[in-house]
């Protein structure tokens, strides 16, 4: 229990925990107004006014004021494959905890995968590559290790953070991931 509410902290941030309840259950109707009470002396009043349409990549615009100022988020639409005609393969996202879940800088195109399961890879070796902009971006081992799983494949699309590769670290004497700073 304790380590989704970890997980939910580090993903949303510890001011969730300011929200009344029926407001982190039920969503807001359209103009429906609330007062959040952030530190002694602050809080902020938002007011839900609309969501947009859903996009091909399964996300949605919220429009929403916050202390009377327009303010617009984009979201993943968790109800996306349940909509007409919405195809969105969901991806599973790196962990930051774990330094050998490796995830997508940017979001972008795969256009090339340089490893594959079971291959032993050292600190600072290619991975795959990225194109986002027609810029391409090489992503590198963080750590020594043995490549559990690769997620991707070349000419998928991936959002920033998506997990690209697992590798299984190499443990040293104190059981601990090795790790090679690279200048």
């Amino acid at each position: 229990v304790y380590e989704g509410y970890r997980d939910f902290c580090l993903r949303y941030g510890d001011q969730v925990s300011k929200l009344p309840t029926r407001s982190f259950l039920v969503p807001l109707e359209e103009d429906e107004e609330l007062e959040v009470d952030l530190d002694k002396g602050y809080s902020v009043v938002l007011k839900y006014k609309a969501k947009g349409e859903l996009q091909s990549n399964g996300k949605r615009e919220v429009y929403f004021e916050a202390n009377g100022l327009p303010r617009v988020i984009e979201m993943d639409d968790r109800k996306a494959l349940a909509v007409e005609g919405a195809k969105r393969s969901v991806r599973e996202k790196a962990s930051p905890d774990d330094l050998g879940s490796v995830g997508a800088p940017m979001a972008g195109d795969v256009v090339e995968v340089s490893i594959k399961p079971g291959q032993l890879v050292t600190a600072g070796q290619q991975l795959c590559v990225m194109s986002a902009m027609k810029m391409e971006t090489a992503i590198g081992a963080p750590c020594d290790g043995v490549i559990k799983h690769v997620a991707v494949i070349k000419g998928d699309t991936l959002d920033a953070m998506d997990l690209l590769v697992l590798i299984e670290g190499a443990s040293g004497p104190s059981g601990t991931r090795k790790i090679r700073i690279i200048s």
